[in-house]
């Protein structure tokens, strides 16, 4: 029925066309019932679609239609569009188109995004990215379109990391670099040889030596018994050799000897080194020091050489002396001792070791002379037995 109805109707808007064309009617008055006609017969609506960004691909039921923006008429009915872009994930939906309607879709294409975790060993490490040093350093994750991308990775005392990496939409990969170090040589000689070595104080070895150490600063020290430790500092190039000769410094002190009198013979450890005054340079150490001086009490010590240390040794030498006691009978008789009037008995005197001529007067007497021997610290007793003299009481 209802079919018959639409036939009636389009039958009647023909005849009336039909009337009018044969009365010379104008154009005007014909087109709304042949608009009449077109849209009674047309079942198709319109499909407006826009995009950001724009010149997206259109694919309608997997029919390439051109790209956005674009109106593109189709016929009534339920279709899946889809909009392509490079770098953009496929935007897709199912559309219903009503006919003599428009349709109007605004698309949002999302951005097609990958990541990428970057752990290294040591962290802290610096990262470019395609040239581009990126803000952050390890460990980092970094978030970027699709593709191939070129990666290095920097680090102080460590060798430059470069690699390419694939970054997949929605997936994200890891990367994990372990840092080379960088070594230098370092070639430690010393003369004498067979120093121990120490770096940043840890014992690695004797002289001669060939150590390989990362780059870098190291404190080196050099000890051997009896001289003085060698201390520098050492700066490690990559892939370069560094040479260290120590001359060691054997350890010695001064001993600076003064004597009172001077002229003094100097001995130590009973090896004569001349008088003083006199410096003499040693090896650290206790040595027997000797004083000798005719006349003079030798003076034997102990003495401590240190390094570095100059030890100032001031000594008054005592004379030798030796005791002389002159007793007489009868007492109160002059004394001369090598022909020196020294008093009268009893008498008692110090005096240098040495053999002395003893002479004892006294009037009415005769001469008491006698040598006598002095030793030091010793001490000699005289006691003059006076005779009485029967002739002259002159000094002979």
């Amino acid at each position: 029925m209802r079919r018959l109805i639409s036939a009636v109707s389009v039958g009647f808007v023909l005849v009336c066309i039909v009337t009018l064309l044969s009365r010379a009617v104008s154009w005007v008055t014909v087109l709304p019932y042949l608009n009449f006609l077109y849209s009674y017969w047309d079942d198709k609506g319109s499909l407006k679609i826009n995009s950001s960004p724009p010149h997206a691909a259109i694919y309608l039921n997997n029919v390439y239609l051109g790209q956005t923006p674009k109106v593109e008429k189709v016929s009534e009915g339920e279709y899946d569009l889809k909009l392509m872009s490079k770098g953009y994930r496929t935007y897709a939906r199912k559309v219903r188109v009503t006919k003599q309607q428009t349709i109007v879709v605004d698309a949002e294409l999302p951005l097609q995004l990958g990541k990428i975790e970057i752990k290294t060993d040591p962290p802290k490490a610096t990262v470019y990215l395609d040239g581009v040093k990126l803000d952050q350093v390890t460990p980092l994750t970094i978030e970027k379109p699709p593709g191939e991308y070129e990666l290095k990775i920097v680090k102080d005392q460590y060798y430059i990391d470069q690699r390419s990496v694939v970054i997949k939409d929605g997936v994200t990969s890891e990367v994990e670099v372990s840092l080379v170090p960088q070594i230098g040589k370092l070639v430690i000689t010393s003369e004498p040889s067979e120093a121990k070595v120490y770096i940043d104080d840890k014992y690695v070895g004797v002289t001669p030596l060939t150590h390989d150490k990362p780059v870098g600063k190291y404190k080196v020290v050099l000890k051997k018994e009896g001289f003085r430790d060698h201390m520098g500092e050492a700066v490690i190039a990559a892939d370069e050799t560094l040479e260290i000769n120590a001359q060691l410094k054997e350890r010695t002190g001064i001993l600076d000897i003064l004597t009172n009198p001077p002229g003094t013979e100097v001995h130590i450890n009973d090896v004569y080194y001349g008088e003083t005054p006199l410096k003499k340079e040693l090896k650290p150490g206790s040595y027997e020091l000797t004083l000798k001086k005719s006349k003079y009490r030798a003076l034997t010590e102990t003495v401590v050489v240190e390094d570095l240390v100059t030890k100032k040794i001031q000594r008054e030498l005592t004379p030798e002396v030796g005791e002389i006691k002159v007793d007489s009978k009868p007492s109160s008789a002059k004394v001369f001792l090598d022909g020196e009037d020294i008093g009268y008995t009893p008498i008692s005197l110090n005096k240098p070791p040495g053999i002395y001529k003893l002479r004892v007067i006294k009037p009415g007497y005769r001469h008491f002379v006698t040598d006598i021997k002095v030793s030091d610290g010793g001490s000699t007793h005289v006691e003059a037995q006076m005779e009485k003299d029967k002739g002259s009481d002159s000094m002979n």
